[in-house]
């Protein structure tokens, strides 16, 4: 499975993502019919950074890239959408929650 997606990684968006970057990999359950997501730890921030950058390719190429975000942090996401002064909010690079506010 990591050769796979090192290889999707390599050919939709030059990441050369090497074995030595992850630390761990695995897919999680679904419903039966469904493609399993893959889960990825990697080792640091500056490859994660990388790959996250490119997500309108990886979405063209049919692959969706997305934020593992906490319960809590999701939460805070939706109650800050529904603030009248908040033009956007999403979850920052592991580093939290940032919000744009309307002028």
């Amino acid at each position: 499975m990591a050769k796979t997606v090192i290889g999707i990684l390599k050919t939709h968006i030059e990441v050369d993502l090497q074995p030595i970057d992850t630390v761990a990999m695995h897919r999680i359950p679904t419903k039966k019919g469904q493609a399993r997501p893959v889960l990825i730890k990697l080792r640091n921030n500056s490859v994660k950074s990388a790959i996250m950058r490119k997500r309108a390719p990886m979405k063209n190429g049919g692959y969706k890239l997305v934020d593992d975000v906490t319960k809590p942090n999701q939460g805070l996401i939706n109650r800050l959408h529904l603030h009248p002064d908040i033009e956007s909010a999403w979850y920052f690079n592991g580093g939290g929650v940032r919000a744009n506010f309307r002028r």
